[in-house]
């Protein structure tokens, strides 16, 4: 590896030469490969001698010309984001319909966030043909020239869970063998979250074997090829989660939704100002960091109001799978008269949000409010939440839902596109990243 940085290092090269050795080299994920990388990426920092290549010349409206003297990187890069967002707030897209260096491929599980985040960048979605065979085995036909080019699948873990992941798996492979120079799963709802309700192996020797489904599909997508992963709500590091599956060659990014939802459930609900008692209301400890963003964010858009933190523990003593009816308010007495906000991760048969929001009740609870970050609505959900005593309800479009469906059988679900925030990170990447694909750079 050394010699041909060597090689390249000495000689007037093109930044796409180096950035292709290492991605071959990258494969072999060996410690040496990462200090390597590391020294290539040092030298073109550091050289003051690189510049841009003036024959090269943009081909659209992006905006391809050397940063300004004067001005940093990270300045020139922001006043191209905000320039762009507030053309996206006007109604316009990010890029020109005929941008031809970022890709958006749909898989079969979430098309409509799809074709939002396509139509929001500007490059619509690729032409991918995906069906079944007869014997259930799925067919990928890629009808999309895709490379050298800077691709983004997406692709939801829904049901049916087995056979999207699968589609996703090789929908990168196939991808990845018509070279593409970057793939980038976008995974709104990264699916096997409920490893952490099963019961690990144990031996009689106080200990245990550690595993986890999400890991392993971690690892498919990497030995498929997958540059990087983009997610919604994750959770965060610490605890075995999803964020931690995956080699530090591949980073992972993750979009948080607990502002969003605070932003929005203020803009429908209350007024700026709005005086009274909230209590926000974390259903379990492990959520108690995503309640208290939540609260921030809520005590800055309502500063006249009381905003307050609350949560349900487990108080009794006990192994196995947890009964959410055992689950225990620390202040109970907290929420008499007060309007509660809870907030959760994931709604599977809608029983958690049901059985607590029925104690809120009980203990006084004004009105009572949910949001969630991704909804599946399994089993007969839906009719579950229409008799709690909840309000309203507020979820995530991270998982295709049938509106049909929602109106019928619990009109007080109201579904938040997460949309434009994708096609923000999306565009934010993609740019920060385009001398990759590409600005050609040369040492004198």
């Amino acid at each position: 590896m050394i010699a041909p940085i060597r090689r390249l290092c000495n000689i007037r090269f093109r930044k796409n030469d180096l950035i292709n050795v290492l991605r071959v080299e990258r494969d072999r994920k060996s410690a040496y490969n990462v200090l390597v990388t590391l020294a290539a990426l040092s030298f073109l920092n550091n050289n003051e001698n690189a510049k841009c290549d003036p024959s090269v010349q943009p081909k659209n409206g992006f905006n391809s010309s050397p940063i300004p003297n004067g001005s940093s990187k990270n300045a020139f890069y922001k006043y191209k984001d905000l320039k762009a967002e507030k053309k996206a707030e006007e109604g316009e897209t990010y890029f020109n319909d005929n941008y031809e260096y970022l890709r958006i491929i749909s898989g079969s599980s979430n098309k409509t966030i799809t074709d939002e985040i396509g139509g929001l960048l500007g490059v619509g979605v690729g032409e991918c043909k995906l069906g079944k065979y007869a014997d259930g085995e799925i067919s990928i036909y890629l009808a999309e020239q895709v490379r050298g080019k800077d691709v983004y699948v997406v692709q939801s873990g829904q049901k049916p869970v087995n056979d999207n992941l699968m589609e996703l798996l090789l929908l990168v492979s196939t991808i990845q063998r018509a070279s593409a120079k970057r793939i980038t799963a976008v995974i709104p709802y990264y699916p096997y979250k409920h490893h952490r309700r099963g019961r690990p192996i144990s031996t009689g020797l106080n200990s245990r074997f550690l595993l986890s489904a999400a890991a392993d599909f971690g690892h498919c997508l990497e030995v498929m090829g997958v540059d990087r992963i983009i997610a919604v709500d994750l959770e965060r590091p610490g605890s075995a989660n999803e964020s931690n599956f995956f080699s530090p060659a591949v980073p992972v990014e993750t979009l948080l939704t607990t502002k969003l939802f605070a932003h929005h459930i203020v803009k429908d609900i209350y007024s700026p100002e709005y005086k009274g008692e909230i209590r926000v209301i974390s259903p379990s400890s492990a959520l108690m960091k995503k309640a208290v963003m939540f609260a921030s964010t809520l005590s800055r858009r309502l500063p006249k109001a009381n905003v307050k933190v609350n949560t349900y523990i487990h108080l009794t003593a006990r192994t196995g799978p947890i009964d959410v009816n055992t689950n225990e308010l620390i202040a109970g007495s907290d929420v008499e008269g007060k309007d509660v906000i809870l907030v959760d991760e994931l709604i599977d048969t809608g029983n958690t949000l049901s059985v607590l929001s029925k104690k809120l009740r009980a203990l006084g609870a004004k009105n009572i409010y949910a949001y969630s970050s991704h909804a599946l609505f399994n089993n007969n959900a839906l009719q579950v939440l229409e008799k709690a005593p909840i309000d309203k309800i507020f979820v995530s479009n991270t998982v295709e839902h049938d509106l049909q469906e929602i109106e019928k059988y619990c009109p007080k679900i109201e579904v938040v596109s997460i949309g434009p925030q994708l096609a923000k990170l999306i565009y934010a990447e993609h740019v920060r990243s385009a001398d990759i694909f590409k600005e050609e750079y040369e040492v004198q």
